[in-house]
C-alpha cells in the first residue's frame, strides 16, 4: 500500500500536467536574502543578517548531494555542528540516538537549548522539551536555515541556537513532481514521491515517503513514513493564505552497546506526529510597505518506549519499562515589520502552550500515570534596525552601516519571567563586511520537571528552578574578494548560567537543578568558492573550548572540505569530507552516563548521470558512497556506526 501511495502521487502528475493553463502568477513568497555561490557541495549559502548575525543555509539539491535523510545526515558536515545517532534509518529517542547539538549547547534535556523549527514552528515533545528527528520529515524540506548564535527575540525560549525547515511549494505554473527510489548496503531503501501545481490564484504541493533498513548490526534497524500537504491561495498580489500538514510515523530499535551484556529484550522506540499550520502573509513588495504573518499551529504525538529500565523508581530490579507519552502544542505566531524613515520596527507576539501526560508500566511494579499537565507562555517582542548610507558618490561606493536593537519578555504560568535581548551591528564598504552581535537568551525548565517531581518526589520546589541563560558575544568579517566566492571568519564567547540538568544523589534518587556555570569560547572560518562555472569548492573548520572539561558535546576541532564539479553537461561529481575532534558525550536522561568519544574523520563521495530521456522529464542516475575510507567511528562508545556503504538510485521529475 505504501508504494502504492507513492506511485500515485507521481503517475497522476504524469498524466495531467498538460492539463493545467499557464497563468502569471506573483508569489508572496519571499526567501531571505542570501548571497549563493553555485550549488554547494556542503553549505549553499551564509547570509549576514541586519541583526549583526549570520545564517547557513543547504537547499534541496545539496540535501540531495549529502544523501540526508534526516537532519543529522543533513548538518553533521557543518562546522560548529556535531550529531548523534545509532541507526542507518531511525532515530532511536531524542539525545545520543538523534541528535543535533550547535556550538556545545542543546545537551541538557536534549536538543531543549535549541529550537528546532518547520516553518517557524518550534517543534519538540510537549512533556520533554526536547525534538525528535524522525518528526521532522527532510524530504518535505525545500532549504534548511541554520542560526548558531542565539535568537531570543525572534525565536524566544529554546534558541541558544536554532535551525529552521523550510518546507517545499509548488513553483512554477502547472504541475510538476518527481519519484525518487533508491537502494543501498543493509537493504536500505528510500522512495519518495511528490507533486505541486499551481492553477490561477491556487496552489498545491504534496510529498509522500517511506524510507528503511535493516542495519548494519543487530537490532539497528529502523522505519520512517511521512506525508506532507500544503494548500495555497494568493488573495492579491500581497496577500496570501495556506494550510499545511505534516505527519511522520517511525521506529527504530537500539542496537545496544558491544561492550555491554546482552539485554533479554530489544529496546524499541516509536513516535507519530501531526502538525498542522494555518498562515495568513502579507508581503513587502515595495521598500515602503509593511510586511508580515499570522500563524496558527497545532503540534500533537505519541511516543512508545520500550526499554530494560533500571530504576528510578528503585528498588525495583531491573525490569521491562513501556514510557508512553502523549502530548500536544498549540499556538499563536504574529509578527509585522513596517518601514518607517527614522528606523524599521518589527513587533511580534508569540503564545504557547504544550504538555501532555505520561504513562509507565513495569514489569514487576504498578503502572505509574501522570495525568495531563500544560506549561504556557506569552511574549510579546519588538526589534528595531535601519541600514544608513554614509559618503560615496553612489549608493555602492557609501559604507552601509545597519545598527539593530531588540528585546522580548515571556511570562510563564509556572515559572518567573524572563526578558531575552539582542543587538547588534553590520557595516558594508564594497566587497568587506563587518558584523558584531550580542545577546542573552533563556531556556524554561519543561514540562519534565514537574512530572519527574511527581513521580519520583525529585523536588517538591521544581518551581524554583530558575531558566538557563546564555549571555553571547560574537564579531566576525566576510570577505565577497570574487563574484562568486567569499571568506568569513567569526570568533565568540557564550557564558552559559543556571544550566539544568539531571543531578545525581544525594538527595536520592536524583534531582533536575541548575548546576551552575560555564563558559565556551570558539572561532569559525569558512570558504566558499565557485571557482568555474563548473567547480564550487567549501572548506570550513570551527575551534571551540569550554573552561570546564566535562561539558559535553564540545569537540576542539571540528571542520569539513568538499568540491562539486560538473564534468560533463550530464555527469556531476561531489565529493566531502568532515573531521570531528574527541568530545564528551552525556545520556542526558541519567546520572552517570558521560562518557568520551573518540575523534574521527570521514569521506563520501557521489557520482550522478543526468540521460536526456525526452523533453518533459529530467532523469537522473546516481551512485553514493559514504564513509568512503571504510573508517572505524562512533558517536557514542559501544555504538559502531556503518562501514563503507553504497547507495544507488534514480529520480525522475516532470
Amino acid at each position: 500500500m505504501r508504494f502504492l501511495c507513492l506511485l500515485a502521487v507521481g503517475v497522476t502528475g504524469i498524466l495531467y500536467a498538460e492539463q493545467f493553463e499557464e497563468i502569471e502568477i506573483v508569489d508572496p513568497i519571499v526567501e531571505m536574502d542570501t548571497v549563493t555561490v553555485n550549488a554547494g557541495p556542503i553549505i549553499d549559502a551564509v547570509d549576514i543578517q541586519d541583526t549583526g548575525d549570520k545564517v547557513s543555509v543547504i537547499r534541496r539539491e545539496t540535501l540531495d548531494k549529502l544523501n540526508a535523510g534526516d537532519l543529522s545526515a543533513a548538518l553533521r558536515r557543518v562546522p560548529g555542528v556535531t550529531v548523534s545517532r545509532y541507526n542507518p534509518v531511525g532515530a532511536y529517542g531524542g539525545s545520543e540516538g538523534g541528535g543535533v547539538f550547535i556550538r556545545g549547547h542543546g545537551a541538557g534535556r536534549p536538543g531543549a537549548q535549541i529550537s528546532t523549527m518547520v516553518d517557524g514552528i518550534a517543534r519538540f515533545t510537549g512533556v520533554w522539551t526536547h525534538p525528535l528527528l524522525d518528526t521532522l520529515s527532510m524530504d518535505a524540506v525545500k532549504s534548511v536555515e541554520i542560526f548558531k548564535s542565539p535568537q531570543p527575540v525572534n525565536m524566544g525560549n529554546m534558541a541558544f541556537g536554532g535551525v529552521n525547515l523550510i518546507s517545499k511549494r509548488a513553483s512554477g505554473v502547472g504541475l510538476h513532481g518527481a519519484i525518487n527510489a533508491s537502494y543501498g548496503s543493509y537493504d536500505t531503501t528510500a522512495l519518495v514521491a511528490e507533486s505541486g501545481y499551481i492553477r490561477g490564484n491556487f496552489n498545491g504541493y504534496f510529498v509522500v515517503s517511506d524510507r528503511a533498513s535493516n542495519g548494519h548490526r543487530d537490532n539497528a534497524d529502523g522505519h520512517t513514513n511521512a506525508l506532507y500537504g500544503r494548500l495555497g491561495y494568493w488573495l492579491n498580489n500581497r496577500w496570501s493564505a495556506a494550510y499545511t500538514v505534516h505527519y511522520t510515523s517511525a521506529w527504530a530499535h537500539d542496537p545496544e552497546d558491544v561492550t555491554a551484556a546482552k539485554l533479554p529484550i530489544t529496546e524499541r522506540f516509536e513516535v507519530r506526529s501531526h502538525l498542522h499550520t494555518l498562515t495568513l502573509a502579507n508581503v513587502n513588495t515595495n521598500t515602503d510597505q509593511s510586511s508580515g504573518e499570522i500563524k496558527l499551529y497545532y503540534d500533537t504525538g505519541a511516543m512508545r518506549w520500550r526499554q530494560y529500565h533500571f530504576a528510578p523508581p528503585a528498588p525495583f530490579p531491573s525490569q521491562t519499562n513501556h514510557t508512553n507519552t502523549d502530548y500536544a502544542n498549540r499556538g499563536l505566531r504574529a509578527h509585522e515589520t513596517v518601514p518607517f524613515e527614522p528606523v524599521d520596527v518589527t513587533a511580534g507576539f508569540d503564545a504557547d502552550w504544550y504538555g501532555g501526560e505520561v504513562e509507565n508500566t513495569y514489569a514487576f511494579a504498578p503502572t505509574t500515570y501522570n495525568p495531563k499537565q500544560t506549561f504556557s507562555t506569552y511574549s510579546p517582542y519588538l526589534l528595531l534596525s535601519k541600514t544608513y548610507a554614509l559618503g560615496g558618490a553612489s549608493y555602492s561606493d557609501a559604507l552601509k552601516l545597519t545598527p539593530s536593537l531588540g528585546a522580548r519578555y515571556t511570562m510563564h504560568n509556572e515559572f518567573k519571567a524572563a526578558w531575552g535581548t539582542q543587538a547588534g551591528l553590520k557595516a558594508q564598504w564594497h566587497e568587506h563586511t563587518l558584523y558584531a552581535n550580542a545577546a542573552h537568551a533563556y531556556n524554561y525548565a519543561g514540562v519534565y520537571a514537574a512530572i519527574f517531581a511527581g513521580a519520583w518526589g525529585m523536588r517538591a520546589d521544581w518551581r524554583d528552578i530558575a531558566p538557563e541563560t546564555v549571555d553571547h558575544g560574537e564579531l566576525g568579517w566576510r570577505w565577497d574578494f570574487a563574484k562568486k566566492a567569499f571568506i568569513d571568519i567569526s570568533i565568540y564567547r557564550d557564558e552559559v548560567r543556571d544550566a539544568i540538568r539531571f543531578s545525581p544523589p544525594p538527595p536520592f534518587p536524583g534531582t533536575i537543578r541548575n548546576i551552575g556555570r560555564y563558559d565556551l569560547t570558539g572561532a569559525e572560518m569558512q570558504l566558499h568558492w565557485a571557482a568555474t562555472e563548473s567547480l564550487s569548492l567549501f572548506a570550513g573548520t570551527a575551534w571551540q573550548e569550554a573552561d570546564d572539561p566535562q561539558v559535553p558535546n564540545v569537540p576542539r576541532w571540528t571542520g569539513s572540505a568538499g568540491l562539486d564539479w560538473t564534468l560533463h553537461k550530464q555527469v556531476t561529481f561531489t565529493v566531502d569530507g568532515q573531521y570531528v575532534d574527541s568530545q564528551n558525550v552525556l545520556n542526558a536522561r541519567f546520572p552517570g552516563g558521560q562518557t568520551r568519544a573518540s575523534a574521527y574523520a570521514l569521506a563520501n563521495a557521489r557520482l550522478a548521470w543526468s540521460p536526456k530521456i525526452a523533453s518533459a522529464y529530467t532523469t537522473e542516475l546516481y551512485l553514493i558512497v559514504e564513509n568512503l575510507l571504510d573508517r572505524d567511528y562512533s558517536y557514542r562508545p559501544g555504538y559502531p556506526m556503518p562501514g563503507r556503504t553504497l547507495t544507488g538510485g534514480v529520480r525522475v521529475g516532470f
